[in-house]
């Protein structure tokens, strides 16, 4: 009986201790960019009790360890330099009470400075009062971020935060910050430097992932906790002129979970397939997307036609063809992926197979 005891209580441990998850994202400013906020505060909490909690590293990012299944309330707090208001705020908040120009979700929270609970005209006088520094606060405080009721259920959960200054409701203001999406990003793991671009609400590396160790074209990338990478023809030069190729396995990091970091740096992530269509979409469909997205096109995503590698050792169309790898599998067999030609205004969706082919890795920020 006490053996049987003794391996329930076993079993239960080893449960718990799986299941549990992560929950990460970004903390960025509402205005266009996005700009990316450090040193921000983000709590995870279910009712009043405190579950997790981190600050935003330089790059935005965030990551809330050891979160047990159930639902929390994710916030965050921002002691960062408030900034912003003027005049147009001021003129934006009046006709935001006058319903000339109504204002949605955090840009009308910031206009309620005052604190009431409604916005009215005494809030636009204030805003210009702090404006010309007759008042040097706002009875709301300085900072609106938003806040969410999330769910984990056996899996890691993504969410971006976004947070605005009370009284910039145009959200025109740019808060310094370590990185805004258009800035190099500099990967702590090796010092390479990726370019970055934004199109529509994606930050994509504008850049072919180029990180890990060089193995010859003869076997397959194994799970021995190395990052292994093909070079081209076996040459290295032409790793750091197009990227890595890497098989769907090694580039997940052996989890098959969609959208998870894989060997992206920390903060970014191998795009799901509904990500890559998201991009197609900004830039105005798969029929011309190839051309917007390649070197020269209108996006400044860049890409090159970097070929790709089968059966480890045969290599095959570079400057021809390019193909993309996306985190979502096919059927459990295969993964979906993105193919471009030189010849070709469009982008072709297929499934390629991950124990076989090695191709080019774009990361999008979390």
């Amino acid at each position: 009986m006490k053996k049987i005891l003794t391996i329930s209580i076993f079993l239960f441990i080893a449960f718990s201790l799986q299941a549990q998850y992560k929950v990460k994202g970004d903390v960025v400013y509402a205005n266009n960019v996005q700009t990316y906020l450090d040193s921000v505060i983000v709590s995870l909490k279910q009712g009043s009790t405190l579950i997790a909690q981190a600050n935003t590293d330089a790059l935005g990012h965030y990551t809330l360890t050891n979160v047990p299944n159930g639902t929390y309330t994710l916030s965050a707090v921002c002691f960062k330099a408030w900034g912003g208001c003027n005049s147009n705020d001021a003129l934006a908040i009046a006709a935001c009470y006058a319903n000339i120009n109504p204002l949605l979700g955090l840009k009308k929270i910031s206009t309620d400075v005052n604190h009431s609970t409604s916005t009215n005209t005494l809030d636009a006088l204030l805003a210009m009062k702090r404006f010309t520094k007759v008042v040097n606060y706002f009875a709301s405080g300085d900072w609106a971020l938003e806040s969410f009721s999330i769910t984990v259920n056996n899996g890691d959960v993504h969410r971006n935060i976004k947070a605005i200054c009370y009284g910039d409701a145009n959200a025109s203001f740019a808060p310094p910050a370590a990185f805004t999406c258009g800035d190099n990003l500099v990967d702590a793991r090796d010092n390479q430097v990726y370019p970055t671009v934004m199109i529509g609400d994606q930050c994509w590396m504008a850049k072919n992932l180029n990180v890990g160790t060089f193995i010859y074209g003869v076997g397959n990338q194994t799970n021995n906790y190395v990052i292994e990478k093909y070079c081209y023809q076996n040459n290295t030069a032409l790793c750091n002129a197009y990227g890595g190729w890497y098989q769907w396995k090694e580039l997940m990091s052996y989890d098959t979970t969609q959208s998870s970091q894989g060997i992206c740096p920390s903060g970014w992530h191998v795009p799901s397939d509904p990500e890559w269509d998201t991009l197609i979409v900004a830039v105005g469909g798969t029929a011309t997307a190839g051309t917007a997205l390649k070197v020269g096109g209108t996006t400044g995503f860049n890409a090159l036609m970097a070929g790709w590698v089968k059966d480890c050792a045969k290599f095959f169309q570079m400057t021809l063809k390019t193909n993309f790898w996306s985190s979502t599998q096919f059927y459990g067999i295969n993964a979906w992926s993105r193919l471009m030609n030189n010849t070709s205004t469009s982008v072709g969706r297929i499934n390629t197979t991950p124990h076989v082919e090695a191709i080019s890795v774009r990361c999008v920020k979390d």
